[in-house]
């Protein structure tokens, strides 16, 4: 880090690869550290804790403690990087019972601005650096390793149901049943909806899944899940298997070569009405803009279209504030219900139409901000880990306003020169020592980090579906 503090050049940083936003980890003619080579993973004696390096992927995590009927409350996804999803918060199979999954850190290793390694704990004189670094982002040094807590886990009740379109309305009701009253903190659910253009007739259909999770080995049909499992499938993948099994089934979607985007919001409520409300008026809303951005592009364009909603209740409310070492900056107000985070994927072959699916990305997205915000279901809270680069500008705005000058304050004084906040460009920014984010017009070096959420440089590789560098076909 001295060394390239020395060189008065910029610098980027890559882990295992989480974010979809471009210049997130990549840089083009300057310092690129990698840390695909720091993969290490140590259990601790007792087997209670875990040391990852940055350049682990969650499916190697998993891989490694099957053998030992363990896991950790990681990614959902097997291809996702370790310290994206940690540094963003993360949602996981576990939130319900552990919260965000930075919450299970009990420690980071963290090289910070002026050289020094230190370790931050939540018992140690670093206390305020270990609270940061929970939901806080890429602003205060670079994590070298991270402890996590493991979690016995032999076996889960897991799998994905499939269901046809006639089956919406009782696919949304389930959802809303869920989210109001997630009894049971065993439980996770992913519902999406996607649409689909028929090369052949160029009409548009429409799906829905759900992935569902229950961490007990012993159970075959969860009475949480009652209502998922009493709507006609046309696939039911539900077994008995590992963690490690079912990120990797999830991850089965995320391909290279491919440019994609992955942005959402937030909506609250306290009551099933508001909820069924709010999922069907993004799903209305992403629907028609699929049809109006369908038109405007050849067939076979796009790869998929889809939009997921992440239900976050008072059990995982409560636990992202107390678990383990205490909580994070993202302190959710239970007051407000629970908290539905959407997230809309979109994942396209051809580079052309770049700019276009981009705008129109951006253009999706505000219209469902100003229809929920009009519907009063709209919050400002957007996740980290699933917004894009239109959404960087003024992202900790969404933070409660003490909270975010704590973090500042923070930001300050582990780097008052704002090294990584000058040197560094990529995403979620803070405003500190009057600092401010990249605007998304240009980047250091004249390199255009952000144009409508696609990375335009020389070498022609965009950054990829959380986070990989990949190279667009042409």
């Amino acid at each position: 880090m001295s060394a390239v503090k020395s060189g008065n050049g910029s610098f980027a940083v890559r882990g295992g690869g989480h974010t979809a936003i471009p210049g997130a980890n990549s840089i083009d003619g300057d310092v690129l550290i990698v840390f695909s080579n720091m993969t290490r993973l140590e259990l601790s004696a007792e087997r209670s804790h875990v040391q990852l390096g940055p350049g682990l992927r969650w499916g190697e995590v998993y891989n490694a403690l099957e053998p030992y009927d363990l896991t950790v409350a990681g990614g959902r996804v097997a291809p996702v990087g370790v310290p994206g999803l940690l540094l963003a918060g993360g949602i996981g199979f576990y939130s319900n019972k552990y919260g965000f999954s930075a919450n299970t850190v009990s420690s980071f290793e963290v090289v910070l601005a002026d050289g020094r390694i230190v370790n931050a704990a939540a018992s140690n004189e670093y206390n305020d650096l270990f609270w940061a670094l929970k939901e806080g982002g890429p602003n205060f040094g670079l994590v070298t390793s991270f402890e996590l807590q493991t979690i016995p886990s032999p076996r889960v009740f897991a799998g994905v149901l499939q269901f046809e379109s006639s089956q919406f309305e009782a696919f949304f009701e389930a959802v809303a049943a869920y989210s109001v009253d997630i009894f049971d903190a065993k439980s996770h659910i992913i519902p999406t909806v996607g649409f689909a253009r028929d090369d052949g007739t160029d009409e548009i259909s429409s799906y829905a899944y759900v992935v569902l999770f229950y961490d007990d080995p012993g159970e075959t049909e969860p009475g949480i899940f009652r209502r998922f499992l009493e709507i006609p499938n046309v696939g039911n993948t539900l077994s008995h298997q590992t963690v490690a099994n079912l990120a990797f089934e999830t991850g089965k979607s995320v391909m290279d070569g491919q440019g994609d985007i992955l942005t959402g919001g937030t909506i609250p409520s306290t009551d099933f009405k508001g909820l069924l409300a709010g999922i069907q008026l993004i799903s209305e809303i992403f629907e028609e803009a699929v049809r109006s951005i369908q038109a405007q592009v050849p067939a076979g364009t796009f790869a998929s279209t889809e939009v997921y909603f992440q239900p976050l209740g008072r059990d995982f409310i409560v636990a992202s504030q107390n678990n383990g070492e205490g909580g994070g900056p993202l302190s959710l107000d239970e007051s407000q219900g629970t908290y539905i985070v959407y997230a809309i994927a979109v994942t396209w072959v051809d580079s052309q139409y770049d700019d276009v699916i981009s705008a129109w990305i951006e253009k999706t997205v505000q219209t469902i901000d100003s229809a929920t915000a009009e519907a009063g279901l709209h919050h400002p809270f957007r996740y980290m880990g699933d917004s894009a680069a239109f959404q960087v500008i003024d992202f900790f705005d969404g933070y409660p306003q003490d909270v975010a000058e704590r973090l500042n304050n923070v930001a300050l004084k582990y780097d008052p020169d704002g090294f990584f906040q000058k040197k560094m460009p990529g995403d979620f920014k803070l405003s500190a020592s009057e600092v401010s984010s990249n605007n998304g017009v240009g980047g250091v070096d004249g390199t255009e980090f952000y144009d409508a959420g696609i990375l335009k440089q020389r070498d022609g590789r965009v950054s990829g579906l959380h986070g990989f560098d990949v190279p667009l076909q042409r």
